[in-house]
C-alpha cells in the first residue's frame, strides 16, 4: 500500500546514513588488518601520549616517563615536625599496571564494532586516560621508615616524685610517640597506587602515642 511504501521509505532514508558510516568503518579496519595494531590519537598512559605507537613502542615510552621520575622526592611528615625527603628511587618504586598497555591497544581497535564505533567517538570528544600506577615492596619501604623515620620517635617519660630540700616536687610526665611503620607503609603504598601528582608528594607517617605509666594530682 502506499502507506507501507512511505514507511520504508522513511526507515531507509534513516537507516542509509547509519548503514554507509558502518561500511567505512570496517572497509578502514579491514585495510589495517595486515597491518601491527597501533594505537589511536587521543589515547595516553597518564601524560604520555600514545597514539600512533605499537604494543612494544608504548611500552617503551611509558618506562622513560617512569625512569625520569625516578629523581622526584617524596615528603615524608614525621613526629616532632620533622620531615624526611626519599627519592622514588630510593625506595625501589616501580610501574605496577604494566597491562594498561594491552587495553590502550584494545581500545577504538578491538571488540564488537558497536564497542569500537563508541570508543572512535569518544575520541573525537576528548583523550581517553588510561592512569599509570606505581608500587614499591613493603619490606623496601619498611626498613627504610623505620632507619630514616623512626629516629624521630619520643620516649615516653614517666611522671615522678622528686624530694628537693626537704620539699617533694612532682616532675611530669610526657607522652610517649612511636612510628607506626606499618599502618605508614600501607598509606605510602596506597599513595603509589593512586599514580604521583608531582614532585615533592607529600605523605604523612602514622603514630602511636603512649600515655605516661603515672600523672601528677593537683
Amino acid at each position: 500500500s502506499g502507506r507501507q511504501k512511505v514507511y520504508r521509505s522513511r526507515v531507509w532514508r534513516i537507516l542509509f546514513p547509519v548503514i554507509w558510516l558502518l561500511v567505512l568503518f570496517l572497509r578502514g579496519d579491514a585495510a589495517r588488518a595486515g597491518e601491527e595494531t597501533v594505537i589511536r590519537d587521543g589515547v595516553y598512559a597518564g601524560t604520555v601520549p600514545l597514539g600512533g605507537l605499537t604494543r612494544e613502542e608504548a611500552i617503551a615510552a611509558v618506562e622513560q616517563y617512569v625512569a625520569g621520575l625516578m629523581d622526584e622526592t617524596m615528603i615524608l611528615l614525621c613526629a616532632e615536625q620533622q620531615t624526611v625527603e626519599v627519592k622514588l628511587k630510593d625506595l625501589n618504586v616501580f610501574w605496577s599496571n604494566p597491562e594498561m598497555i594491552d587495553r590502550a591497544v584494545d581500545y577504538g581497535n578491538r571488540g564488537n564494532i558497536i564497542a569500537r564505533y563508541k570508543a572512535r567517538k569518544d575520541l573525537s570528544r576528548g583523550p581517553k586516560i588510561f592512569p599509570v600506577q606505581f608500587s614499591a615492596d613493603y619490606g623496601d619501604v619498611r626498613g627504610y621508615l623505620k632507619e630514616h623515620c623512626s629516629i624521630y620517635d619520643r620516649p615516653v617519660v614517666d611522671a615522678r616524685l622528686r624530694r628537693e630540700n626537704n620539699q617533694f616536687f612532682v616532675e611530669e610526665g610526657r607522652i610517649g610517640c612511636f612510628l607506626d611503620v606499618d599502618r605508614s607503609v600501607t598509606t605510602i603504598l596506597q599513595t603509589l597506587s593512586l599514580g604521583l601528582a608531582g614532585d615533592r608528594e607529600t605523605v604523612t607517617m602514622h603514630y602511636r602515642w603512649e600515655k605516661p605509666r603515672e600523672d601528677s594530682e593537683d
